[in-house]
């Protein structure tokens, strides 16, 4: 069974950057902030919502909840370069997560036009899935059932090293 994907405050910049619709993800956000000591009306009532969602409440309530979680919004460029940092990191810092994680990645890649930087991870993915499954993956050559984790592991590490070279 996948464990749920903490949210961070990195992903729901992201996700606004990106304009993607309110999800239960944002009141678990919110709700994280509260207990976490952070306070104000946008976070308060952000965290008490449920679906379905009014899309543009939701998105203002969002907005103003970022600054009173000590968050600023950040542009689409650098928001998708700091969540595809934080989801890359995770998959080194917590490999319990990596299903999450490469799906997350995946649809960072779908969204964001397939650039070749989260290619791997797209490929990843799915040879992941096929073989988690019990079939045969054409994604990525050389991966079996035996091996998927240590190639994904490797491939974080390599596009941490590239990418903390470049920031």
């Amino acid at each position: 069974m996948t464990q749920p994907l903490p949210v961070t405050g990195v992903a729901i910049r992201a996700w606004r950057a990106l304009g993607r619709p309110p999800a239960p993800s944002w009141v678990d956000w919110a709700v994280q902030q509260l207990e976490e000591g952070r306070d104000g009306s946008n976070l308060r009532i952000l965290a008490g919502l449920s679906e379905p969602f009014d899309y543009f409440e939701t998105i203002r309530l969002a907005d103003g909840a970022l600054p009173e979680a000590g968050l600023e919004p950040l542009g689409q460029a650098e928001a998708i370069s700091a969540y595809s940092w934080d989801l890359v990191s995770r998959l080194t810092e917590q490999p319990s997560f990596t299903t999450e994680v490469l799906s997350q990645l995946a649809g960072l890649c779908v969204d964001t036009g397939y650039p070749k930087s989260l290619m791997p991870f797209y490929l990843l993915h799915f040879a992941r899935q096929d073989l988690l499954a019990g079939e045969d993956q054409h994604y990525w050559n050389g991966a079996d059932a035996t091996n998927i984790d240590k190639i994904v592991q490797n491939e974080a590490r390599a596009w941490l090293a590239e990418h903390s070279r470049a920031a």
